[in-house]
């Protein structure tokens, strides 16, 4: 086996498969995805006992022997082959993972030689916030780090959160119904397509565990940066009526802090679409003073504010 420093996903089925060899008593946290982590030749797997909280996981080593068979060892005792988990199945790291692996550990790194992609890993495993224009929007990162294995984080939450634009209506992508919140919070964040996602601040009506905003737009599952917010246009409070318009949006999110100027330029082009309702409110969550109406979208300059911002190709960190 060459010496390599990648990672490798395995799929739920072949996790409970491997799990149920290791013995009874472990299981999954929430159906998330726990991967096996490739350092030369050793092998690593975290997982979490039912119960524990991230930060307090258990990890299995292992080894590979000359004909590249793994083994799992616990002590000196408990070893069997698990040469089966990684046959068939098995999804190849992708670029990405060197970068993060190997180049994001060390100091010596040259942020303006990455991919715009790179870019944002780096950031999202540095945890490092930066603001950037894209296309006709303004992005910015999160400064969270991964959390995949939070509660509330399960992997379908962006699909159940989508929603499109047909007629002036907001309706969810996943039943077609419109998307009026009606009197609960919501959270709502936009991608660099413009697309709008909402979900209940809190959805559990017993419990006060809250959703973030970056559980939303985290990596796909079977990519290296499952887990990790992806960069937002806008995020925050969202409040959308029965007839489907926004009446009420801000830039309230604890994640990504994001820029007032960002919940502008995307409410004006919701307005654009027609999906903002005529009395509706955007709100600046950090000075509570600055409150736009619908007419006052019409005097925001797009353009001049854009002005403001450097690509992420002109950041340097």
């Amino acid at each position: 086996m060459s010496k390599t420093n990648s990672t490798i996903n395995i799929t739920n089925e072949e996790y409970n498969n491997f799990l149920k060899k290791v013995g009874e008593g472990y299981a999954i946290r929430n159906g998330s995805m726990h991967p096996f982590i490739i350092n030369n030749t050793a092998y690593k797997l975290t997982f979490l006992l039912p119960g524990m909280s991230a930060g307090e996981e258990e990890t299995i080593n292992f080894v590979s022997n000359e004909n590249n068979i793994l083994k799992y060892k616990v002590g000196n005792n408990c070893e069997f082959s698990i040469q089966e988990l990684l046959e068939p199945g098995i999804k190849e790291a992708i670029i990405l993972n060197d970068v993060i692996q190997e180049k994001y550990n060390t100091n010596v790194i040259n942020f303006n030689t990455l991919s715009y992609k790179e870019k944002i890993a780096y950031c999202n495993v540095k945890k490092l916030k930066i603001t950037y224009k894209y296309g006709d929007f303004i992005m910015t990162t999160q400064n969270h780090g991964n959390e995949s294995l939070f509660s509330l984080n399960f992997p379908d939450l962006k699909k159940i959160s989508q929603t499109y634009f047909e007629r002036g209506e907001i309706h969810f992508t996943n039943n077609k119904a419109i998307a009026a919140t009606g009197d609960r919070s919501y959270i709502y964040a936009v991608d660099k397509k413009g697309n709008l996602y909402i979900y209940p601040q809190y959805p559990n009506d017993t419990t006060t565990e809250e959703a973030h905003h970056s559980y939303i737009l985290k990596g796909k599952i079977e990519g290296i940066l499952y887990g990790f917010g992806r960069p937002t246009a806008s995020s925050g409070i969202i409040i959308i009526n029965d007839d489907g318009k926004i009446k009420y949006l801000d830039n309230n999110s604890g994640h990504y802090l994001t820029d007032f100027f960002q919940t502008l330029i995307v409410a004006k082009k919701f307005k654009e679409l027609g999906i903002l309702a005529n009395n509706c409110l955007i709100k600046n969550h950090i000075d509570s003073s600055q409150i736009y109406t619908l007419q006052d979208l019409d005097n925001i300059n797009e353009a001049q504010i854009l002005g403001q911002y450097k690509s992420i190709d002109e950041i340097e960190i």
